[in-house]
């Protein structure tokens, strides 16, 4: 009842320019960023600061807020940091996610505005 509905999930989007989901809620838009990382990892934005201007750019051209998301997977069956680092087929895992990140600009200069 209060959760995201999803628009659309692209995994295959270009990170550098389109968010991976696009999902709205009480009447806001959203874009979200995603980026995963096995054990003992957390997923980053690591395309740079062009990037990160770019995505947010791209939402509020289209009306929307952008938001990251970093998540931290871990294989459930693994006993030590070692085995719960490695990825493997049809086994359970434990997420870890700590909420949105909401990805903003610095206010920038309004064209035509004097100081």
């Amino acid at each position: 009842k209060d959760a995201w509905v999803i628009d659309s999930a692209d995994v295959l989007a270009d990170i550098h320019t389109e968010p991976q989901i696009v999902a709205k809620k009480d009447g806001e838009l959203a874009f979200f960023v995603v980026r995963t990382a096995m054990f003992p990892g957390r997923g980053r934005f690591e395309e740079g600061q062009a990037a990160f201007d770019t995505l947010v750019r791209h939402a509020k051209a289209h009306g929307a807020t952008c938001y990251f998301a970093s998540v931290g997977i871990a294989n459930s069956e693994g006993k030590t940091d070692e085995e719960m680092s490695v990825p493997i087929k049809g086994v359970g895992y434990h997420v870890q996610f700590d909420g949105l990140i909401k990805m903003e600009l610095p206010n920038e200069p309004i064209a035509g505005a004097t100081g």
